[in-house]
Order: structure tokens, then sequence, then C-alpha cells
């Protein structure tokens, strides 16, 4: 989307300060990092708990950047451009995705939240709507789930021909979603489930289910509440809202249930009933969980007026977001499960059940790692994934600080101590997905991809499930390198 500097100024109610700087009728977008910035875009310098973006302002010049939406005038820059003086530029950039968004052509905005499979589910979602309304759909490039990922995705992606938003949703505190949703005003809302996810700040899992339905509270009553009925805190939610409410699940008391009818290594064949229609699909996704993503994602198609066979196609064009349970090559004749991307006990144990099915005849090997923002919950978190990794892995291989608990809960839930394999090893602090770890964080991932080289035999399946700074990915890319 283009934005001129006028629209910045008036729209930010911001001072502009031509500074001597070329005057560009339209910007290219937004950028907050100066190491990503692109010619012709605003930069926006953000003060931070660490950083403070106006220290790098003189870089984003150098880089191409237009103008600059800063706090205060900065002076030094490589040569002259506009500058928008605001109070606060990140409550600044917000505002002005929030006009932009309500001036465009958008009618439906779908805002998804819950302690996990939001990715996916907005990927189904956005997959079923865009085979329906072909170049209509707005959606996050990545993971753009806060209200700087959903502003910038609104300023640097929204065309005139959009119609649908698809949006996640998330929160470390109670009242970050409803921020986001007066950013990104949600027509239907979407809660795929409350779990023990960023404990550490939100203190437990009530504070959790409130914050999650914050985006239910969002909804005007010719809106649509679309619910998980497998989850009782999200079943509740039904009450927080005067939108009506769309169930799904698997049991007679949902509006949009499936079953799986058959799985194999690469993905499952389903089956549905909604209020309308019945339907089937082959989708390269696994687990029960995915299932239930489906169904939520069939229960929004239909309100958007998607045909079922559109619907049905789609699905079956469906592949893994990356890192989210997608299924690899291995060495020596085995199966990855590269489930890497982020992880808390709700969804690590879902991953372990979708290894369970699989493996036969070869080993089940469960590579576990650290799982982040627990706070004094840390411990029984990991403790409790161990007790279900017992249940379900054949081999049990764990690495960082917080995954001890992961190996003494496996054992004492019966798991041999001979199958297990501890690494004590540091988090990547300086994280950034596919670029080389810390010296010290390499040398440990090195030594846990050896120490699976030494186990892995043809026909074994690997799930690999940590936090994202565990760089469970380069362990991947190291025994890849074996192919």
């Amino acid at each position: 989307m283009m934005i001129s500097l006028e629209d910045v100024a008036q729209l930010t109610a911001g001072r502009l300060l031509a500074s001597g700087g070329q005057l560009l009728e339209q910007l290219t977008g937004v950028e907050i990092d100066s190491r990503r910035i692109l010619p012709g875009q605003l930069f926006v310098a953000y003060r931070g708990e660490h950083l403070d973006g106006h220290d790098y302002a003189g870089a984003a010049v150098a880089a191409g950047a237009a103008a600059l939406l800063v706090e205060h005038p900065v002076e030094g820059l490589p040569h002259p451009v506009p500058q928008v003086v605001v109070p606060q530029p990140r409550a600044a950039l917000i505002r002005l995705a929030n006009r932009a968004l309500l001036r465009s052509q958008i009618d439906t905005v779908i805002g998804i939240t819950g302690s996990a499979g939001k990715t996916t589910t907005r990927h189904i979602i956005s997959t079923i709507l865009s085979a329906a309304y072909p170049g209509q759909v707005l959606e996050p490039p990545a993971s753009y789930n806060t209200d700087t990922g959903l502003s910038m995705t609104i300023l640097n992606h929204l065309q005139p021909e959009h119609r649908f938003a698809v949006f996640e949703m998330a929160a470390q505190r109670i009242g970050e979603i409803a921020s986001l949703c007066e950013l990104a005003p949600p027509t239907i809302g979407l809660v795929t489930n409350v779990g023990p996810a960023h404990l550490e700040f939100f203190g437990s899992l009530a504070n959790v289910a409130q914050a999650k339905g914050e985006l239910i509270e969002a909804l005007s009553a010719s809106g649509l509440a679309v619910l998980n009925a497998e989850d009782a805190a999200v079943r509740a939610m039904v009450h927080r809202s005067p939108a009506p409410a769309a169930f799904y699940g698997f049991g007679e008391a949902a509006d949009y249930r499936g079953r799986i009818v058959r799985e194999d290594d690469l993905g499952m064949e389903i089956a549905w009933t909604t209020p309308t229609a019945s339907g089937d699909a082959y989708v390269h996704l696994l687990g029960e969980h995915n299932l239930l993503n489906v169904l939520g994602a069939l229960a929004v198609a239909e309100r958007c007026d998607v045909p079922a066979a559109v619907a049905r196609r789609a699905l079956g064009s469906l592949r893994p977001v990356a890192s989210r349970l997608q299924v690899l090559a291995g060495p020596r004749g085995t199966t990855i499960i590269d489930d890497c991307y982020n992880a808390n006990r709700l969804s690590a144990i879902a991953g372990l059940q979708v290894l369970a099915t699989r493996a036969k005849p070869g080993h089940r090997i469960a590579v576990l790692g650290d799982m982040f923002e627990l706070g004094q919950y840390g411990p029984e978190e990991h403790h409790a994934v161990g007790m279900a990794a017992a249940a379900s892995v054949d081999y049990l291989f764990t690495i960082g600080t917080l995954a001890a608990h992961i190996a003494q809960g496996a054992i004492q839930a019966g798991m041999s101590s001979a199958r297990v394999c501890h690494i004590s090893a540091p988090a990547d602090q300086a994280f950034r997905r596919q670029s080389q770890p810390q010296d010290q964080v390499a040398l440990s991932r090195q030594t846990l991809a050896e120490a699976l080289l030494g186990r892995l035999s043809s026909g074994d399946v690997v799930l690999f499930k940590a936090g994202r700074g565990m760089r469970l990915d380069y362990v991947i890319d190291l025994l890849r390198q074996n192919l």
C-alpha cells in the first residue's frame, strides 16, 4: 500500500519537518528495523527497553529510508530527509494502520487467537478464502501477531482489491488483544484453545482465558464467534459477546464436526459435517488438533459464503506452515517432523500424540528443548511434557536447562534412563531464524546432532519441538546435510 507523507502527518497528528529533504508524494511502506529498510520506506524509530530506534535512524537513511517517524528531530543524518515528529512513534504507527484499514475496501476482518494453532488456522482460512476470492485476501507474510506486526502488514501489504483480512492476535498480558481489536476491529473472532503459554506474564490459566476472550468481547451483534467446543475455557466465552456463536469439534454438540478417516506419513483423510453441507478431503496436515483447526476454518469459510466445493478443493491444496509439524526427509531413511517454531505444553503434547501414531517398524524419537516465558511454572510444565513423552516415544533427547525436567518427568513416568539423553545447553539469545547460532550454542547443537546420528536407523521418525531460541532448526539442518 502506498502512503504519502501528508497522510502520515495528518493521520498521526504529527509535525512535518522537511529539513531540506525531498517530499515524496508516495512512500513505499514502513519499517522499524534499519537492517531491513527498503528504498522509499518510512522508518519508524521505536524507543524500546534496550534499544532506541533513533540511534539507528542514520543507518536507515543510508539504506534508503525516504522519511522518519520520530519522537524528536534526529540530527547528523547522511543526508536530509523529511521527519514527522510525534509524541509516541509506536502509537502513531498503530493509528496510521488503523486509519488505513478503516478507509480500505476490507469489510470482513477475521481475528484468530489461542495458545496454540493460530498460524496454522490463519493459513487454512487464508487458503480457503483465496480460492474463493483470488487476490482479495490480506494476510501477514509471517507470524506477525502484535500491534507492530499487524500495523506493518496493513501498511506494507494492503491493496485496493482486498476485501478480507485474516489476522493472528497474540498477547502476553491482559488487555493486549483488546488493543489489537481496536487496531483491527474483528467481524469474525476464532479462539483455538486456552493453554499454558506466556504464564510468566499472565500468571495463571484463568488470566490466559480472560485475555483470549477479549477477541470475542470485541465482536458486535452482527459478527460471529467461532469457538473450539473441545476446550471448556473456550466454550465459556460464548457468554462474553452479543455475537452469535458457531462451535467446532468432534461431538454432536458441535455445529462443525469432523473425524479422521485414515492417516499416513504425510497427512490425513478427514470427513466433516456443517449445518449446511458435508464433505471429505485429504489434507497434508497431521493430528487431531489440526482437524480442529480445519473445522474452525470451515466455520469461517461458510460465514464468508465460500461454496463447499471450493473449500474442499482448497483443503486439498494445503501444505503445512514451515516448522509446524512439517514432514521432512531425514538421514539414513528416517523421517523428521519439524515442529520447532515454538512450544508450550499444549502444543508439545499435541506433537507427541502425532509422533505416537508414527514409526512402524522404526523407532519414535523425540527431541525436546526448553519452552520459554513460563516463569515459576517452568519446571512443572516441562515435567508434564516428559510424563507425556514416556507414553509416546521409544527414545528421548532433551536439550537446554529447563528441559532437564522433561527428562526427569519421562524417567519418573517409567521410561528407562538408558533411553533418555539430556544435553545441558544455552538458548540462543540473539536468535534470528536461518542465521548461524552463537558459537557456544552451535557447538552444543552439533553435539546433539552427533548423538542423534549415532542412534538413527532406517524407518525411525524424529519429532523436534522447543522454543525458537533453542535453535533446533539448526540441528535439523545439520542432520539433513547427511541425506
